[in-house]
């Protein structure tokens, strides 16, 4: 069980923290910086337990797996650091990259696949901390 719970948590935060980190790396996006702002204060002032358990009752995911996995999707953490590496990717590739016709998606997965090194890191701590919530009481 919680090896279950340990890959398809790892999988699921990997692909929901890369995703939003790409985008507010990306100079595009209209109110980024309200969202890192909100980024920020959910690192630095943690809600706690009884917010989180008042997301996963209205949800519907008591009694689940899933309420193991939903609440620890996207940590701010790891957010904040995998922008920082996106940042650090040049717009130049972006933009060599569509105009030989790649759209967003595909420009995404390229420049992912660039960088296994920080995403295999990523899901190693991911992994580590997805077995931790495994030893939650239910």
């Amino acid at each position: 069980m919680s090896a279950y719970l340990a890959i398809v948590g790892t999988t699921f935060s990997l692909i929901v923290t890369a995703a939003l980190s790409y985008a507010l790396s990306r100079k595009r996006l209209r109110g980024r910086r309200v969202i890192l702002l909100g980024i920020l204060l959910t690192i630095l002032f943690s809600p706690g337990i009884i917010p989180s358990y008042l997301v996963v009752r209205q949800f519907g995911l008591i009694n689940s797996l899933w309420a193991l996995i939903f609440p620890a999707l996207a940590s701010g953490w790891n957010v904040i650091l995998m922008k920082g590496f996106f940042d650090s990717v040049p717009a130049e590739l972006e933009e060599s990259a569509s105009i030989d016709g790649c759209n967003d998606l595909t420009i995404w997965f390229r420049i992912i696949c660039r960088c296994r090194s920080l995403l295999l890191r990523r899901s190693g701590y991911s992994m580590l901390s997805s077995i931790g919530t495994s030893f939650s009481p239910r």
